[in-house]
């Protein structure tokens, strides 16, 4: 398997997997990483791994709830929104998530950010954020375009679903945008988003409420 590689590929790829299941042993150990629980939505009998990082319990994949006419799935297939869950329209945020959960503010991403090793000058940072290259351990495996997988280091699993802007569909497999729960204060049809994309780093955002990204619920 890796004899297509460099001496100095092989060498990159093998330190990168030693550092990956260091971070996870030490984290299991300190007891603030778990993995391999579900939650059940009863509104729709749909079941969500969910994972626990630190001291917050996040879905470990994209909602699927239908709300008709604010939530869509790409390119109005059916089948993306089973493999990717579907994009929503900002204003379902208050309503979206099932009980005991709720659509994160951009404080609490920002919590799981610090948590994971981002640089603290870039924290509050608006734009792309590239310290500790907190992106790429929380992007899947699969469904990125070649160069632009993840580790999914803690089991976030962050797809290349792709958004909803102005009415079209773009970026499956090369980016991806959640909603948080917090508008912008200085421009009223805007909130801030998340957004991870070909690069290593997370870029903080705002977006127009009008556009469909995805959402992961955080336990209350």
């Amino acid at each position: 398997m890796l004899s297509k590689y460099t001496k100095e590929q092989k060498s990159n790829l093998i330190w990168g997997i030693v550092v990956t299941v260091a971070i996870i042993v030490m984290l299991l150990l300190n007891g603030r990483y778990s993995y391999g629980q579900t939650v059940i939505d009863a509104r729709d009998s749909q079941e969500y791994n969910i994972v626990t990082i630190g001291t917050q319990t996040w879905m470990a994949e994209n909602l699927n709830y239908e709300i008709d006419s604010l939530s869509w799935c790409y390119m109005n297939d059916t089948a993306a929104c089973t493999d990717y869950g579907r994009l929503y329209n900002w204003t379902v945020v208050d309503s979206v998530c099932m009980t005991g959960y709720h659509v994160p503010t951009d404080a609490e991403w920002r919590t799981l950010e610090s948590y994971l090793g981002m640089d603290d000058d870039d924290i509050s940072y608006f734009g792309y954020r590239e310290s500790g290259s907190i992106g790429k351990a929380l992007k899947a495996t699969s469904t990125w375009s070649t160069g632009a997988t993840g580790l999914d280091t803690y089991d976030f699993a962050v797809l290349a679903a792709g958004i909803r802007s102005y009415g079209a569909y773009k970026g499956m497999l090369y980016n991806s945008a959640f909603w948080t729960a917090t508008e912008d204060i200085y421009k009223e049809y805007y909130a801030y988003s998340r957004m991870f994309y070909y690069g290593d780093g997370i870029s903080r955002d705002t977006g127009t409420k009008a556009n469909g990204y995805s959402i992961r619920c955080i336990k209350d």
